[in-house]
């Protein structure tokens, strides 16, 4: 109990304050004259010409991007709260009212919301155990973008629950009281399993930074940081990161200290495991001679000798 309190405490306050981005979409149910609200209903808006054009509304309030399409379809993208992205879009909407329009605001709904910046773990993260994970998957879009792993975390936070819900189930020819009390008990541990919504991944870079998507609310998004949080504990390296290190060990920043690899000299990029940093060649400090340089010989003549 102990250690799930201080995880929620841990990744609710990293990420407070962040702002969201959220996209949503509304109806407007009618045909709409794209020419007639940009020249009377709309200030600081935009429409192109064409056939499948659509108009760009820039709401100053809530820092956000709308457009109207002709059959009536409203989506927004903007740096606000889903309940303010409600309330303006069900502000155009009484402007078309206002205006003539008959229009009725219906389907709202939250297509995505994440936060403006990325979650990063305050301890490095073993990204090669990580990659072992039973629920880790591997992407990499392209040959130049850097390996990410994703982790589903409605499902393991779904499992987790079950796993603690039988777990805790009341033994057979118990008392009363006993399996009483064991339903409370499984209560509780419910109540303390993160509880991440169906569709959340995480994204986990090799820096531990981790991005999440899929999320409809900040519950979904808090419920979800909770669940990562949780596993990167479990992968974290230890810290070995003294003013002394013995030779072949992780020493500041987690570089390594030994033989090929001198003290102070260290690696640029992201920290790796102790597997990946044995793995590399080792760099043999000292002079380098050319061979042509070696074999040559330096004639210089002796004055009165035969």
């Amino acid at each position: 109990y102990l250690l799930v309190a201080v995880i929620r405490e841990v990744a609710s306050c990293s990420m407070d304050g962040v702002p969201v981005q959220v996209q949503a979409e509304a109806k407007l149910c009618c045909a709409l004259n794209l020419d007639r609200l940009c020249s009377t209903v709309f200030l600081n808006c935009e429409l192109a010409r064409g056939p499948k054009a659509h108009l760009v509304v820039n709401l100053r309030r809530q820092r956000s991007v709308l457009k109207i399409r002709p059959d009536g379809e409203m989506s927004m993208l903007g740096w606000c709260s889903a309940e303010e992205a409600r309330t303006a879009l069900k502000r155009v909407a009484r402007k078309c009212l206002q205006s003539g329009i008959p229009v009725k605001f219906k389907g709202f709904k939250v297509i995505a919301i994440k936060w403006a910046r990325a979650y990063r773990p305050t301890f490095p993260v073993d990204f090669l155990e990580l990659q072992r994970h039973p629920d880790a998957e591997l992407r990499q879009t392209g040959a130049s973008q850097p390996l990410r792993i994703l982790l589903p975390c409605g499902d393991i936070g779904r499992r987790a629950r079950e796993a603690s819900s039988e777990g805790a189930g009341p033994s057979v020819g118990g008392s009363f009281s006993a399996a009483q009390s064991g339903q409370e008990g499984a209560d509780e541990q419910n109540d303390e399993v993160s509880r991440a919504g169906a569709g959340v991944l995480a994204e986990v870079s090799a820096d531990g930074r981790t991005r999440f998507h899929g999320a409809k609310s900040v519950e979904e998004l808090q419920e979800a940081l909770e669940v990562v949080v949780g596993i990167l504990e479990k992968y974290k390296l230890p810290d070995l990161g003294g003013s002394l290190a013995a030779p072949g060990e992780m020493g500041i920043a987690g570089q390594l200290v030994g033989p090929g690899r001198p003290f102070g000299a260290r690696r640029r990029g992201p920290i790796l495991s102790r597997e990946a940093l044995e793995l590399e060649e080792p760099v043999q400090a000292g002079a380098v001679v050319k061979a042509e340089v070696a074999s040559a010989a330096l004639v210089v003549p002796m004055v009165g000798r035969p």
